[in-house]
């Protein structure tokens, strides 16, 4: 009996999946030429904002303590900050991207390979077919089997072309997985550069929301948390006493002994202030001597008293710490500002009734 014959249209077949493989992954190359073309538009963004940044800081260096331009060069520095966030995100994105092309050049190397494999093994299997068709007519092949030969050698010749179209296969997978292994690195490094944009951002942040000097926080971040100590205290039992502090003397310390003298008092103060309060409770230099802190979970009495002790400790220091102290209780309705000129007033209060007593003493 004579073996059935392969059907050409197997090797048209294979031929059209081996071509759909192929556009797969050109369009997977495609895809990832632009997630790198975003990667240089997210890289030469960031190398924007850090000039942006450094010329900002070299006008405020160079026309030193200039108020508008010491705001202008902040709002730049903010805009930097922002800057490398999106980059920071972009990037991430990027590499998100890289992976997921990698995985996809992996299955496709897989698959390729799985092609590959089978084309060896049928063209194998229909090899060994031909030799067996071409034993049993020996030298007596009629016309019939003489056509059946040719169309087998025809055969032949296809699988033949499919196993060089199995090597290129094979080759192309070497490659896509070589790919896929720098687009690995590629997300790794895009990843460490986001987490160091992210911590020049933070650090940036953190810089400007602190006072160089005290330690103390800035006006508006200041304010912010004691609007954030004002939300807590409304969640939990609503006691919250904020203190207006005021450095005493600290212009005859300045005009005796110099400006030096005067910065380390305020440094002193601020520095045992931070050591008596909660790590969570903010200290906000308002001007030059003043300062407000908020007391979490507390009565005017057990503020005063605490003060108390701070102003004992600050007696101790080798200079005049002296300081006084007003106290206003968180009331329904209050804002930052509301609660923190009640306890201003407190404080001109204290002053004007320790003045009273000096003059009654004399």
């Amino acid at each position: 009996m004579i073996p059935p014959s392969r059907d050409p249209k197997d090797g048209q077949t294979r031929g059209e999946q081996g071509q759909s493989r192929a556009d797969s992954d050109q369009t997977s190359s495609d895809s990832d030429q632009t997630r790198s073309d975003r990667d240089q538009g997210a890289a030469d963004l960031d190398q924007l904002a850090a000039d942006k940044d450094q010329a900002a800081s070299d006008r405020d260096l160079a026309r030193g303590a200039d108020r508008e331009v010491y705001d202008n060069s902040r709002e730049a520095r903010v805009r930097t900050r922002q800057a490398r966030r999106e980059t920071s995100v972009e990037r991430l994105r990027t590499a998100s991207g890289r992976d997921e092309t990698a995985h996809e050049r992996d299955l496709s190397a897989l698959a390729r390979d799985q092609a590959a494999d089978a084309r060896d093994l049928e063209d194998d299997g229909h090899d060994a077919e031909i030799a067996s068709l071409t034993s049993f007519f020996g030298g007596r092949l009629a016309t019939s089997g003489r056509q059946i030969v040719l169309r087998e050698a025809r055969d032949r010749q296809r699988a033949a072309c499919d196993r060089a179209r199995s090597a290129t296969h094979r080759g192309d997978a070497g490659e896509d997985r070589e790919r896929a292994a720098t687009d690995r690195v590629l997300a790794a490094e895009d990843r460490v550069h986001a987490a160091e944009d992210r911590a020049h951002a933070t650090a940036e942040r953190e810089a400007e929301e602190v006072d160089v000097l005290t330690g103390a926080r800035r006006r508006g971040p200041g304010f912010a948390d004691v609007q954030r100590e004002i939300d807590r205290a409304r969640r939990g039992d609503g006691r919250l006493v904020a203190a207006y502090v005021d450095v005493d003397g600290l212009k005859a310390t300045n005009d005796s002994e110099g400006h030096h003298a005067g910065d380390l008092r305020l440094n002193r103060i601020v520095g045992v202030l931070q050591a008596n309060l909660r790590s969570y409770e903010p200290i906000v230099r308002l001007g030059g001597d003043e300062f407000v802190c908020t007391i979490s979970g507390s009565r005017i009495e057990e503020a005063r008293q605490r003060f108390a002790e701070i102003s004992e400790e600050l007696g101790l220091t080798p200079d005049d710490g002296s300081i006084t102290v007003g106290f206003a209780e968180l009331a329904p309705g209050d804002s930052p500002m509301a609660l923190i000129d009640r306890a201003d007033r407190d404080l001109l209060a204290a002053r004007d009734a320790r003045r009273h007593d000096r003059r009654a003493r004399l």
